[in-house]
């Protein structure tokens, strides 16, 4: 697994427009599931934990994927799905909150036995002003995408981290990866968009 730490908000995958709506991932909307955090997942100083991110990704996933099982996608779910490999750039805190988190989710890069997932998580409920991206909390100062504390504004999707996985279909009677179905192909490819924009290669 590779593990880095990203600047400001910019290149993620075609970013998300004013107001928290679903990204656009290569011409295509991301699909977006929101999970709940625990407050065990949170650490010494109030951030949800790095390792606990790698789990918000795998209920992503799974949600996701029953979320498409009447396309045939689904049916990857029921059979050996294993991660070869995880990538993820943390690019700021997550706060715990009562409420669940918005993740982005696509596909990237369909191969004979394996797929990659994309994903973008979210905090759309960042008071605008303090602590938004590019504003140290208490500033208090006014941009466009920005308000000062305290006056009830939310401000647009703030990116916390981008991370993608490689997938591999395995077939768990024979102990080897198997290839996908034609089923499983068509659907996975209704879901493709553009591949992570990590800031450090």
């Amino acid at each position: 697994m590779r593990v880095t730490f990203g600047g400001a908000r910019g290149g993620g995958g075609g970013g998300h427009p004013a107001g928290g709506g679903v990204g656009q991932h290569g011409g295509m909307a991301g699909h977006r599931v929101r999970i709940a955090l625990r407050w065990s997942d949170t650490d010494a100083y109030g951030h949800v934990n790095n390792v606990q991110f790698l789990r918000l990704l795998e209920e992503a996933r799974v949600r996701a994927l029953h979320d498409w099982a009447r396309d045939g996608t689904g049916s990857l779910v029921g059979g050996g799905l294993l991660v070869a490999d995880a990538r993820i750039e943390y690019v700021s805190p997550l706060l715990f909150r009562p409420d669940p988190v918005p993740i982005d989710i696509w596909v990237t890069d369909v191969r004979a036995a394996s797929f990659r997932f994309c994903y973008e998580i979210l905090d759309d409920g960042r008071p605008a002003g303090d602590g938004a991206p590019g504003i140290p909390p208490g500033d208090g100062r006014a941009t466009s995408d920005t308000a000062p504390p305290g006056d009830g504004r939310v401000a647009p999707d703030a990116l916390c981290a981008r991370a993608e996985t490689t997938m591999v279909l395995f077939d768990l009677g024979a102990g080897r990866p198997r290839r996908m179905n034609g089923a499983e192909r068509s659907g996975l490819h209704r879901r493709i968009g553009d591949p992570v924009a990590f800031k450090r290669s």
